[in-house]
């Protein structure tokens, strides 16, 4: 019995060494010496190393491609970089100068034609608060048809300004159908709806995207023709006479698809929520044909292109261009693991949310014209295309981006499904672009993002974005899984005594009460945190909202508090000899743990 009695207290003994351990790590972690400079040679080894195991599957082949590029003119360090399969059908490798398809980055571009004709008078005095009635971009009997609920049509209070923050309430007709809206970001999570577009043209068994891919590639089945199949369409915007002709006609065009069906069940009434649609930028599209009389191509081109010197830049079905995938250049995109570019996908259905290829190169010259205002007229202009709606929870997406908050000032951040990313950090004057090229694995980007700045952060640079990934979030999640079981150790445990009535010195009821209060107070913290963080994932990658900043600050501060009281409790313990000697151990571990969950709250902020 003397050698069980004696084993537990060395136990306990044990913790409490690990948690101050714990502490002490805490603190070097946040409080110890910077590097003096920044190690431009270290960060760019680490990150080639990063490129190339991003590419490789779990045997060690390398099977996709990921590109990467990051400027920060503060410490003169530029990196391009590339690695992995460029096509699989060529064989050639990924290079950093390889056109590829950016997806709902070219969201921003579509917003800023929007935003210069707006500046210019198109729009009349309301600019982007014009109604789309307003704008005449839509047939009379044609536009109520657009957003109805329970039989009513709201169309006509969809403005531009909905359009361009996604809460007009329109579905999305890329992954959400007439039933299900598929997620606040479809694409990104649960995919595409059964009777959504993409449900339809890559999941069809006999003429989807894996049929496609087998007969362009390996011409399976024998005789089979890559145009019979549904991803090789060049689709239409909107074609207005097969509309009239047919309405139930969905494949005649990308808005006919849409007014097929899910026009009848709009989500919501105009600006009053946030999803992702689409629809919104197929709209905008149109609206930028009707106010300049030129293709969508044309004005992205005479607009946004040519004036920022972006040579390899295009949307996909420009009639200036030659017609394909010019000779096989553009890299390929990997949807539902089958090399889209390889298999012959035309992506003319993304249009004007998101058909444009280009490069690295063009990707940065774009951001540095809008950084530079040079795109617009009117430096306001540029504020404008940057406000987030007030009131709407959702992605902070502003005009063609996501415009995130931090405590050193707004990330902008442009992101398509594909894996592709294009950022600019006004407080460091920093800018990240990059690709990983793969619709069937959205979580590979962020990994490459996150650990591509955890690589900046650890060769010297200031790296706020990188806080949700530090060593400090890795010891509050620690104290946090301790302070949940702790205490519920405790109160178990006096229980048991209490049943058991076991001898000895009673404790107060006031320090069972404290012990309760911590254990509370963690779980309710962590379930406001959980929440308020779960509306919005990219806080991962830019650091806290201002909403979980203060839910952090003052968790903080009643933690410190907490954790005063029950440094008191475990002196006074100690000293009266209250309790059993595990109690008394088991008291100077959560003192310990919940001071060291307020020093990496601390440290985090």
């Amino acid at each position: 019995m003397e050698t069980k009695r004696n084993h537990r207290p060395r136990m306990l003994s044990a913790a409490l060494w690990t948690a101050l351990a714990l502490t002490g790590t805490l603190l070097l972690a946040g409080c110890g010496p910077a590097p003096a400079k920044f190690d431009a040679d270290r960060a760019t080894m680490e990150l080639d190393a990063l490129l190339e195991s991003s590419v490789r599957d779990g045997n060690g082949i390398v099977n996709r491609h990921a590109v990467l590029y990051i400027e920060v003119p503060a410490v003169s360090f530029t990196y391009s970089g590339a690695a992995g399969l460029a096509r699989v059908d060529s064989g050639f490798p990924m290079t950093a100068d390889r056109p590829f398809f950016i997806a709902s980055v070219a969201k921003a571009m579509t917003a800023a034609v929007i935003h210069q004709l707006a500046e210019e008078g198109a729009f009349g005095s309301k600019g982007i608060d014009a109604t789309l009635p307003e704008l005449d971009v839509l047939p009379a009997d044609v536009l109520p048809e657009l957003h109805k609920q329970n039989g009513e049509s709201h169309a006509h209070e969809i403005t531009l300004r909905h359009l361009l923050n996604q809460t007009s309430g329109l579905r999305d007709l890329f992954f959400d159908d007439p039933v299900a809206p598929v997620s606040l970001m479809p694409g990104t999570a649960e995919g595409a709806a059964p009777d959504s577009l993409i449900g339809k043209l890559a999941f069809d068994s006999q003429f989807g995207l894996a049929p496609l891919v087998r007969c362009t590639l390996e011409n399976i089945p024998a005789q089979c023709h890559p145009d019979d199949y549904l991803f090789r369409r060049r689709w239409l915007a909107w074609n207005e006479a097969a509309w009239r002709n047919d309405p139930a006609d969905r494949m005649a065009g990308l808005l006919n698809f849409y007014l097929a069906g899910m026009n009848e069940h709009a989500l919501w009434m105009p600006g009053k929520g946030f999803h992702y649609s689409d629809t919104n930028y197929l709209l905008l599209g149109l609206v930028i044909e009707r106010k300049t009389g030129r293709s969508l191509a044309e004005a992205l081109r005479e607009r946004i292109f040519d004036p920022a010197g972006m040579r390899d830049t295009y949307l996909i079905g420009d009639a200036a261009l030659p017609d394909g995938d010019d000779a096989g250049k553009i890299a390929d995109v990997w949807a539902w693991n089958e090399p889209a570019m390889s298999g012959g996908v035309d992506f003319s259905f993304d249009w004007g949310g998101g058909g444009v290829i280009s490069t690295i190169a063009d990707l940065r010259l774009f951001l540095g014209q809008l950084k530079d205002g040079d795109l617009f007229q009117n430096p306001e202009t540029l504020n404008r295309m940057l406000e987030v709606p007030q009131g709407i929870t959702g992605l902070y997406y502003a005009s063609g981006m996501i415009v995130f908050p931090t405590a050193e000032g707004s990330v902008w951040y442009m992101m398509g499904s594909n894996g592709t990313w294009a950022e600019y950090f006004p407080a460091q004057d920093l800018f990240a672009i990059g690709t990983t090229d793969d619709l069937s694995d959205m979580p590979k980007q962020f990994t490459l993002h996150m650990q591509a700045f955890q690589i900046l952060a650890a060769s010297g640079l200031p790296m706020p974005m990188a806080a949700a990934t530090s060593p400090a979030m890795l010891g509050l999640a620690v104290c946090v899984l301790l302070l949940l079981v702790l205490p519920v150790i405790w109160l178990a445990r006096a229980l048991w005594r209490r049943f058991r009535k076991s001898s000895g010195v009673a404790m107060d009821k006031s320090v069972h009460i404290l012990v309760g209060a911590i254990g509370l107070a963690n779980l309710l913290s962590l379930i406001i945190t959980g929440i308020v963080f779960g509306e919005n994932i990219f806080q991962i990658l830019f650091g806290f909202t201002p909403e979980v900043r203060l839910i952090l600050s003052v968790t903080a501060v009643l933690t410190a508090i907490l954790a005063l009281g029950m440094g008191l409790a475990t002196v006074s313990l100690w000293r009266q000899k209250e309790g059993s000697r595990g109690e008394r151990w088991l008291a100077a571990v959560l003192f310990v743990i919940t001071l060291s969950y307020a020093l990496s709250v601390v440290m985090l902020l």
